[in-house]
């Protein structure tokens, strides 16, 4: 099965299929991430790809988010407003 182009990490079902992707090392989908989100919730969505250890790194924020897990590294690219392209980097 082919990941979707977006996902709404707002929602429960979207969030638990991207994660099972990810998990699967499976990247080049969107996420659809509302600038006011609280950021704990990209940290929830990777946690559910069963990484043990997940830092999310918003400094770039809302440019991109870096998160780096016990099993990879992600950069989440704006590539527009609200919408981050995923790209596993390790």
């Amino acid at each position: 099965m082919e990941p979707r182009p977006i996902y709404d990490v707002t929602d429960e079902r979207d969030r638990e299929e991207a994660a099972g992707f990810l998990a699967d090392g499976v990247d080049g989908f969107a996420l659809s991430i509302p600038e006011d989100l609280d950021l704990t919730e990209i940290e929830d969505l990777f946690r559910r790809t069963g990484a043990a250890r997940v830092t999310v790194d918003a400094a770039s924020w809302p440019r991109e988010i870096s998160v780096e897990t016990d099993r990879a590294r992600y950069v989440l690219r704006k590539i527009e407003e609200g919408v981050y392209r995923v790209e596993r980097v390790t």
